[in-house]
């Protein structure tokens, strides 16, 4: 008998990782980066050349912009999941329900 080896599951990367997090985090996240890049950043001194002067160039700050997009993607997915538990109505419209509606129903409803 031969022996089944589990897949792994493949690990998620930050932007994955804000997507399903709270809205506020992906642009706490953004801020901070902001911040370390735009102020703290340009104050250690790099040995190699062009990382210094990439690092050191005050336009690199706003690659921080990147994690507001997670930050949009999450709260319009939060919007839709409170839109969906305000839109039932009895158990019809819960049978009417894919099966990952209404999960994210369940979901919605255990996190109020």
């Amino acid at each position: 008998m031969r022996a089944e080896i589990p897949m792994r599951k493949k690990d998620k990367g930050l932007l994955e990782i804000l997507t399903v997090a709270p809205w506020w985090v992906g642009v706490t996240v953004a801020m901070f980066s902001f911040i370390f890049l735009r102020f703290i950043l340009p104050l250690i001194d790099f040995e190699n050349l062009l990382l210094n002067g990439i690092l050191h160039n005050p336009q690199i700050s706003w690659f921080s912009l990147i994690f507001l997009g997670p930050a949009a993607v999450s709260a319009t997915n939060s919007f839709r999941k409170r839109r969906l538990l305000d839109r039932q109505s009895g158990i019809e419209s819960i049978r009417n329900l894919s099966w990952q509606e209404f999960e994210e129903l369940l979901g919605e409803a255990y996190r109020r």
